[in-house]
């Protein structure tokens, strides 16, 4: 794992750490890919940081998805079931 890489990878582990950041794929035109949402504060993520991110056990699907788009369009890191109490 490169310098660049390992940087990429921590900075969106710390942004998803905040309890109102998801990780977000989004379709279409330019802005096709992944990003960190934060409140005021969305930042791109490179599809390998991505892949990463979604090999890891914490980062779990936070909505269904959109019918045609196979699977979910966003994903929060800790556990699910402490997301809906």
């Amino acid at each position: 794992m490169d310098k660049a890489f390992s940087k990429a990878l921590d900075k969106a582990l710390t942004a998803l750490r905040r309890p109102d950041a998801k990780l977000v794929r989004q379709h279409g035109g330019t802005t096709a890919g992944f990003y960190v949402q934060l409140p005021h504060n969305s930042f791109r993520v490179r599809d390998e940081v991505a892949a990463r991110l979604l090999e890891r056990n914490d980062v779990q699907p936070f909505d269904p998805g959109l019918p045609g788009f196979g699977g979910p369009q966003s994903w929060k890191l800790g556990n699910l079931r402490e997301w809906t109490r």
